[in-house]
């Protein structure tokens, strides 16, 4: 296919099993796509038209989609001189949160309220081996996928960069008990740019199972975990590496951290590393919450830091109010305290 209306036109015929761009496109309108297809991005680009601002694809189905790009065309910018500024002084707080200054006349995302995205999932696998999602920007919802129902996004082989939105969850939203999100190796999620809670993903219920990949330079403000926001649902990691994310400070971001679990959010590591991030309260780990849970078996939490004076021996992990937390393995830069460790049991400098 060489035009949108003739990507449609494939979508719209079931004898189509697979897809295949000749050229690149223009994104007009939103496209459903609700059996099962490969779109074969034939190292083309969809590009998305400067007038519209609504849902690009609306998933129900079995797709793979690879060897392609989906170019926000929006070259955002990052203030990264201010938000520094705001780290050198940990009694300031941002007024308004944002950092950002959008492209003048660039295509832009618009659309609040549930479950919106650019890309919606409610049911199926969708798989994206090959897929580069690059410079996107959305003013008041999440910026690119939105995981509910039975939906399941497998983010293996996947890049996604600079991409930004003035919202919670910039890079993938997950909604139901039932939906799931993988990223495993080759999965690279770098300069991401967000607001507020869970910013590469903020999971409100469901599962997310990080195995491998790379997430790094994610930026956010105001901000309850820059990368993970687990408020209902499980976080499950077993491999990749978190690195290089801050939690710039904000007006209510007293808990700024990389991962934070919320409500009765569950989060498992058994391997994977978490280092070198900043957050405001822990730049590591932060549990909140008596109906929380926190396993640790194995894995890495080290090198990681709080702006906050109060916070300076929490960098990798603070456990809060009435929480707890089951560690019986990992490598963490600090010891805990002896009262935190029962009985029994013995401290080793690792």
């Amino acid at each position: 296919v060489t035009t949108w209306a003739e990507l449609k036109a494939a979508l719209a015929d079931s004898s189509v099993d697979t897809i295949v761009l000749g050229s690149d496109l223009e994104a007009t309108e939103k496209l459903t796509v609700s059996r099962a297809v490969t779109i074969d991005g034939n190292g083309y680009s969809i590009k998305r038209v400067s007038s519209y601002k609504g849902i690009m694809l609306t998933i129900s189905a079995d797709v793979e989609m690879t060897d392609l790009t989906i170019d926000g065309q929006n070259n955002w910018t990052f203030d990264k001189a201010a938000a520094d500024a705001t780290l050198a002084d940990p009694s300031y707080r941002s007024p308004d949160g944002s950092y950002l200054t959008p492209e003048a006349g660039a295509p832009s995302t618009a659309m609040n309220g549930s479950n919106k995205a650019l890309i919606q999932i409610s049911a199926g696998t969708t798989t994206t081996d090959g897929l580069t999602v690059k410079n996107t920007y959305s003013s008041d919802s999440t910026s690119l996928f939105a995981v509910y129902g039975t939906g399941n996004l497998d983010l293996t082989g996947a890049t996604i960069q600079h991409v930004a939105s003035k919202h919670e969850a910039t890079v993938v939203l997950i909604n139901s008990a039932d939906a799931t999100v993988t990223i495993d190796e080759g999965t690279t999620i770098t300069d991401v740019y967000g607001l507020r809670n869970g910013v590469v993903s903020r999971i409100n219920n469901g599962t997310l199972y990080m195995k491998g990949g790379t997430i790094s330079d994610i930026k956010s403000v105001n901000s309850n975990g820059s990368v993970f926001m687990v408020y209902k649902g499980t976080l499950e990691m077993s491999g990749g590496t978190i690195s290089d994310t801050t939690a710039y400070p904000g007006p209510n971001n007293s808990n700024g951290s990389t991962i934070y679990i919320h409500s009765s959010g569950n989060m498992i590591m058994t391997g994977g590393t978490i280092t070198d991030n900043v957050g405001n309260a822990s730049g590591g780990i932060i549990m909140l919450g008596s109906a929380s849970n926190l396993e640790i078996s194995g894995g890495e939490v080290i090198g990681n830091s709080a702006i906050s004076p109060s916070r300076q021996n929490n960098g990798d992990l603070l456990i809060v109010d009435s929480s707890l937390a089951t560690l019986t393995g990992g490598t963490f830069s600090h010891n805990p305290g002896e009262d935190s460790v029962p009985e029994g049991y013995v401290v080793y400098d690792n």
